[in-house]
């Protein structure tokens, strides 16, 4: 049984819950964890909170071509479930942009761990202990569109998302849109011509996470590929020069 824990818990209105990815449609979600108890009382919980989880997969290669093929709205990833848990995360944002992954952590998570995976394209970092109740709120909200945190993280992330590493970008419908430093780093190596590999090397990264960092600020800047992205960043340069 998930305990109560004090896990941010995003509040919604019944009316709110029911539209939730489309109205009258159940959620969907994989679950990727090498623990198999701990992955029957996720699958347990989500299943009574009315979330339909098609499997759980211990291997990551397999969760990704599973995600890639079937697009869940939610993919649980029960920590620790990787070495480099933010190549998964990463790679998972590029095969389907559609799903959400959220991470369930077993043990006291450092706030480093919860950057990484945000940094890499997660939706959420709750501890495994959070009220049933609460667990399913928060993967609701998630799956609208929100983000879910534990409180005893949440001042950490918002300084260093929010912070003054972030970049500032016109966006095509004329807003500014803040890029955190790594994003901004990545685009930038792809407007000066680096490959992929090169940009991973030099930022010390794996290739799959300099993909999702891409993934995730084509989605943030509301442009339709990496192409229209590094157009903004460069000329964001251009005005600041």
């Amino acid at each position: 049984m998930l305990e109560r824990t004090d896990a941010v818990r995003p509040r919604a209105s019944r009316a709110a819950q029911s539209e939730v990815a489309g109205a009258g449609r159940r959620l969907t979600a994989l679950v990727g964890c090498t623990l198999p108890l701990m992955a029957m009382g996720v699958k347990e919980a989500a299943t009574r909170g009315g979330i339909h989880c098609y499997a759980e997969l211990s291997d990551p290669e397999e969760l990704v071509e599973r995600v890639g093929r079937q697009r869940p709205d939610l993919c649980l990833l029960i920590h620790p479930f990787a070495v480099e848990l933010p190549d998964v995360i990463a790679r998972l944002a590029q095969v389907s942009r559609s799903t959400r992954a959220v991470v369930l952590a077993a043990d006291e998570s450092a706030a480093s761990e919860v950057l990484a995976a945000l940094r890499a394209g997660a939706h959420g970092w709750l501890p495994m202990n959070t009220d049933s109740s609460r667990l399913i709120d928060a993967l609701r909200a998630v799956a609208r569109g929100e983000a879910a945190v534990p409180r005893s993280l949440m001042s950490t992330v918002l300084a260093e998302l929010r912070g003054a590493g972030t970049r500032e970008v016109l966006c095509p419908d004329g807003s500014i849109c803040e890029l955190p430093p790594r994003e901004h780093d990545v685009l930038l190596g792809l407007a000066d011509g680096q490959t992929t590999a090169q940009i991973a090397a030099r930022l010390k990264i794996g290739g799959a996470t300099v993909r999702g960092y891409v993934a995730t600020a084509v989605r943030r800047l509301g442009v339709p590929d990496r192409q229209a992205a590094v157009a903004l960043v460069r000329r964001a340069g251009e005005r600041s020069a």
